[in-house]
């Protein structure tokens, strides 16, 4: 089971894992009136299966979520870096402004620190974003990959049902 900081998740996995193996053995003790056995084990297969099918949900969202808050403290990180550059680039251009005597070179240096934090801003933004997108894009891939299997493994599943059912199973149709 992949562990995340989400327990609710990891609860949920838990019980669908635990219903699970409560209905297996269920299983064995059906077998007292013949057909009513054969549509119970069918039944508690199904439900077993559904179980098995939600408990991958839950173990694959929890992996999504956790690639979402590993690249949002990637992203943290990066922001907390640029601000501390930022800084230091801030305070080295305003001592360089102040040791200035000349006017002239003191309103050109000003304008050319603006436009160089600008450009370091629109940079560091860029990079940001990116990285913002990369974690999301991934989680996003993981989400639709098991949703994609979900679909198949629903239609086998109700497939399954269909067959399981003594309506559809003895020929009559629906």
């Amino acid at each position: 089971m992949v562990q995340t900081i989400n327990t609710e998740a990891d609860q949920a996995v838990a019980i669908a894992r635990d219903a699970t193996t409560k209905i297996m053995p269920a299983k064995q003790g059906l077998s007292v009136v013949p057909d009513v056995g054969e549509i119970t084990i069918g039944v508690s297969n199904i439900a077993g299966d559904f179980l098995a099918i939600l408990s991958r949900n839950v173990e694959t969202y929890s992996r999504a979520q956790q690639i979402i808050i590993n690249g949002n403290k990637t992203v943290l990180d990066k922001r907390v870096d640029v601000f501390t550059s930022t800084l230091w680039h801030a305070t080295m251009s305003a001592q360089d402004l102040m040791l200035e005597r000349d006017i002239h070179v003191k309103v050109q240096k000003v304008f050319d620190v603006v436009r160089s934090s600008m450009q370091e801003s629109t940079g560091n933004n860029n990079i940001i974003a990116e990285m913002n997108a990369r974690s999301n894009a991934e989680a996003a891939q993981i989400v639709q990959s098991r949703t994609f299997e979900v679909l198949d493994e629903m239609q086998a599943l109700f497939t399954k049902m269909l067959d399981a059912s003594p309506v559809t199973s003895s020929g009559r149709a629906l």
